[in-house]
């Protein structure tokens, strides 16, 4: 009976803590994908990228605003990396996205990409024990 009680209480705080961390992305696809728009239109314009490298995702709206994100994230630790084949991104993308953008904010939406991620392992170790 006392497990009983214990699962259910998980339950409930993980169904909270996905309630509150589902609205804490929606707020951030709200208040940023507009900001995250304009930095790769900038960095399409000065061809460290191209459309068909993120298009797609945009498209996609708050479904690919986390492709996005990690895109950006890749970007911002200013190596070199491959975008796609015979195509690399320079850390000179770095240097122009922090001369032209305050992206402080990137930091923080990572850490809700951990809650989530560490309510999702929650969630699938309690289906497994059910």
């Amino acid at each position: 009976m006392n497990m009983d009680i214990f699962y259910i209480a998980i339950v409930c705080a993980i169904f909270i803590g996905a309630i509150i961390t589902a609205v804490m992305y929606h707020r951030f696809y709200k208040k940023y994908d507009i900001q995250l728009r304009d930095v790769f239109c900038l960095l399409q314009r000065n061809a460290f990228v191209r459309a068909e490298d993120y298009g797609f995702y945009e498209n996609l709206g708050i479904a690919g605003f986390g492709f996005r994100m990690s895109l950006l994230n890749k970007i911002l630790k200013g190596q070199r990396f491959q975008i796609a084949k015979g195509r690399w991104i320079e850390p000179q993308a770095k240097e122009l996205i922090l001369r032209n953008f305050d992206v402080t904010w990137v930091h923080t939406f990572y850490k809700l990409i951990l809650v989530i991620s560490f309510l999702f392992i929650i969630m699938m170790g309690m289906a497994l024990i059910v």
